[in-house]
């Protein structure tokens, strides 16, 4: 049986490399490994640089970013990062039915938030221990 052993990186289409660069640098904390000659590419690492998350410049947002509930990545990190980095996002992802903030009933994290880059790619952000 093949199996597949780990999510080598993840990649995602921006329209403005400034304002993404700010978004998963400042906002969301990643460390930029490197950056294209050309400046159409951005290398973040994570746990000690083994998955990476590349951001590439698009002229227009993926097809893909219209839709609500569509595709994400989903990040961990540690309890107290999780609260310093969601006190910052303001594009946090709301749900149907009277309490549009308690997150969905088939999600496994007991805490967790789901929420838009600047270019509306899904993200989620979970502390580490949390399912």
């Amino acid at each position: 049986m093949i199996r597949l052993n780990e999510i080598s990186h993840v990649r995602l289409a921006v329209t403005d490399m400034e304002r993404a660069e700010h978004f998963y640098g400042e906002v969301l904390g990643l460390t930029l490994l490197d950056r294209s000659p050309d400046g159409k590419e951005l290398v973040y690492g994570m746990k000690n640089d083994q998955h990476l998350l590349i951001l590439h410049h698009s002229a227009t947002p993926h097809p893909r970013a219209r839709f609500y509930h569509g595709p994400h990545v989903a990040l961990e990190t540690t309890e107290e990062d999780y609260e310093r980095i969601a006190s910052k996002l303001t594009n946090v992802e709301v749900y149907w039915g009277p309490d549009r903030h308690k997150t969905p009933w088939h999600e496994r994290a007991t805490k967790t938030v789901y929420f838009f880059d600047p270019d509306n790619n899904r993200l989620q952000i979970t502390p580490l221990g949390s399912h």
